[in-house]
């Protein structure tokens, strides 16, 4: 799943703490046609933030409490570098992306995880009124399947909301590669590898002349 050093949340919330930790002014307000904004921030000029993404290689880093204004904090060297993949229509997608899954999410929530929810209580109701019938056992054995069919739900809505955000981020790509060029697209991925190299003092070694160079597929197979 390409994120485009975009972190990815399951929740509308997305990293709603780190919103108000934001110390700066914007250097770039974004209005969006969902009447959304979007406050572009230097991450660099916020440095608690900074020694705590920077690190982990998280140049750009979302957060949002309402599903409506926005703050993007940015690497400042990363931002000059791939600028065009963090403008108002690019923005726009990532935004519909993020609408897209929370509301993926709730009709999840709603279809399987509250009913079950439901269905748990009123199973755990019966077991206390007919305790004295089932006796040690038998409560024993019922609520042992009650929590097993729950934690098979849990995994399953789970499984539902990670495809969902697969899905949802591979057709945010799509619309983002159209919006600046597939070559281009290519360009900055490019790119965001060699300023990852170059932010943490990595060095390509460098190829003799007549030494083999390994495809990805001869890679994988000797693997």
């Amino acid at each position: 799943m390409i994120q485009l050093n975009v972190e990815v949340k399951k929740i509308m919330k997305v990293n709603a703490k780190l919103f108000d930790k934001v110390v700066t002014d914007p250097f770039d307000l974004q209005e969006l046609d969902n009447g959304a904004t979007v406050e572009l921030h230097s991450l660099n000029a916020n440095e608690e933030l900074f020694n705590e993404y920077a690190p982990k290689a998280k140049f750009a880093v979302w957060a949002c409490k309402n599903g409506k204004n926005y703050r993007l904090l940015i690497e400042d060297g990363y931002y000059a570098e791939m600028r065009e993949l963090y403008g108002r229509r690019v923005n726009q997608s990532w935004v519909n992306f993020w609408d897209e899954v929370e509301k993926g999410r709730g009709k999840i929530m709603k279809i399987f995880f509250i009913p079950m929810t439901i269905i748990v209580f009123v199973v755990i109701t019966l077991l206390m009124i007919f305790s004295e019938q089932l006796g040690e056992n038998g409560q024993l054995f019922a609520m042992g399947a009650v929590l097993i069919v729950f934690v098979i739900a849990n995994v399953l809505i789970n499984k539902k909301i990670d495809n969902l955000i697969q899905t949802s981020n591979a057709t945010a790509v799509e619309k983002i590669k159209n919006i600046v060029g597939h070559k281009r697209f290519d360009e900055l991925m490019d790119a965001q590898r060699v300023y990852y190299d170059k932010f943490f003092g990595i060095e390509e070694e460098p190829v003799e002349e007549n030494s083999e160079v390994l495809t990805e597929e001869t890679e994988s197979k000797e693997e």
